[in-house]
């Protein structure tokens, strides 16, 4: 069963809107950035076929022994724009869990892309977030990371990551996919 996307510390949710198809998993250890992610999230409804409506279940394993909360969708909104493009029915695609990024409650080999944008150097582990990024994905799933420039390059990164140093960007990039075993 496909997951789709899940953005790695999410914070407030500026990304939902470019990872916008299928269903989109924003993951925070903020309470605070997860309030704030599904103000945003209420406006996501995704132009993909074969969303599941708002309320559905989200192939996320339970986390309650880790100390993780499941959200579930965002709430729906009430936009003619969404229900003349669902034929009166609105869909939203966005679901919120708080967790850590070494202990993500996701099933494994679920999922397609995993992006994290300057949220991994704040893991307490970067190497068993990595471990937990490669574990959810799908095999041949894709990741996008990118890092503050003056943190440390992370360990277990798989072989044939691509590394993009730009001129100008404070970040290292880093782009990849998790290989079949």
């Amino acid at each position: 069963e496909n997951v789709g996307r899940v953005d790695l510390g999410c914070g407030t949710g500026l990304l939902f809107e470019k990872l916008n198809c299928g269903l989109i998993v924003g993951v925070d250890i903020s309470l605070n950035m997860l309030r704030e992610a599904k103000k945003r999230a209420k406006g996501v409804v995704s132009p993909c076929e074969g969303v599941a409506e708002a309320g559905s279940e989200t192939k996320v394993e339970g986390g309650a022994e880790r100390g993780t909360e499941v959200w579930g969708k965002a709430t729906e909104g009430e936009s003619s724009e969404s229900q003349q493009n669902f034929g009166g029915r609105i869909k939203t695609n966005v679901e919120l869990i708080l967790a850590d990024a070494e202990f993500l409650p996701i099933r494994g080999g679920s999922v397609d892309i995993v992006v994290s944008v300057t949220a991994l150097q704040l893991a307490g582990d970067q190497e068993m977030a990595i471990s937990e990024i490669l574990r959810v994905l799908k095999n041949q799933g894709s990741f996008g990371i990118s890092i503050i420039k003056k943190v440390n390059v992370p360990n277990g990164l798989p072989k044939g990551t691509e590394i993009y140093d730009l001129n100008g960007m404070k970040d290292f990039f880093y782009v990849g996919k998790k290989e079949s075993l």
